[in-house]
Order: C-alpha cells, then structure tokens, then sequence
C-alpha cells in the first residue's frame, strides 16, 4: 500500500536519484529534510546548553580548589551569607536525572572534564551533519527550481500551441 512517503522515507536509507522524482516528491523530500534539520539544531542547542553547565561547574571547581574555605551560601537567588567548607577535598555532583555522588574534588573535576569533551564531540558531529544536510537541502532546492521553471515553460508552450 502507498502512503505517499515512499521518497521520504527512501531518502532515510539510500541515495535517492532526485531526477526521477516529480515536484511533489520533492517536495516532500524538501519537508522532510527541514523538518531533520530543525530536530537536529535543537538538539544542538540542546547539548549547547548541557556544554556551557559542564563548563561552568569545571570552571567552579578550579575556582573552588584555590580557595575553598570560604564561600557564599545563596539563600535566595538574591540574598548570600558567608559560609565555611567543612572538608574542601570533597563535592557533591550531580550526575543526572536526580542522582548525585560525593567525589572528591579532583575526581569530580575529572568527570567535568571528561563530560566537556564528550559533549563537545557530539556537538562537532552534529553540527557535521546539519551542514550536509543543508547541502542536500539547497541541492534539492536548486533542482525543485530547474524543475518548477521546465514545467513552466512547457505550460506556457501548451499554452501557444492551444
């Protein structure tokens, strides 16, 4: 049975030969590929922001080993007082979905470390695969355009022959 999504769904697997397929089919491939696009550059905001937490704890960390007898305990988004650090050589981290582990501080600035560069690497890769498939999709533009103007003309040779 044909849903009419046949060359969406091809271009997911396999090369699609664009020429064969008729403007609504590329159409849909268009569609389809925006709509790729858009889910992976959320995605990359997504691991952007995940990045710049990972970053800002590190940095936290290397600030925190300098001098980590004093600190500022928030009690309000807006309101601090003094605190003293009972044992500066071990942090709490969160690791995830609610779950947090005491690790020492170099341990700790480890996993930061570590986090950062996989982070990091997913965004390089990501960001790889957008910009190919905004090639494919300003290829699939310029070929939707040639084909739009051929069927344009043959209307208007229709038209002078009638």
């Amino acid at each position: 049975m044909s849903t009419g999504s046949e060359p969406a769904d091809a271009a997911a697997n396999k090369p699609v030969n664009i020429s064969a397929l008729s403007i609504q089919e590329l159409n849909l491939l268009t569609v389809k590929l925006e709509e790729e696009i858009n889910q992976l550059q959320s995605l990359l905001r997504v691991l952007t922001v995940a990045l710049e937490r990972f970053q800002e704890s590190a940095k936290a960390l290397e600030e925190f080993s300098k001098s980590p007898d004093q600190i500022q305990v928030p009690l309000t988004s807006l309101v601090y007082v003094p605190g003293r650090i009972v044992d500066p050589s071990k942090v709490t981290v969160a690791i995830g979905a609610g779950y947090y582990v005491d690790m020492d501080l170099e341990r700790a600035k480890d996993y930061y470390a570590r986090k950062t560069r996989m982070v990091e690497e997913q965004i390089q890769k990501l960001q790889t695969i957008v910009s190919g498939k905004g090639r494919q999709i300003n290829q699939l533009y310029t070929f939707l355009d040639q084909k739009l103007t051929i069927a344009a003309r043959q209307g208007a040779a229709q038209a002078s022959i009638s």
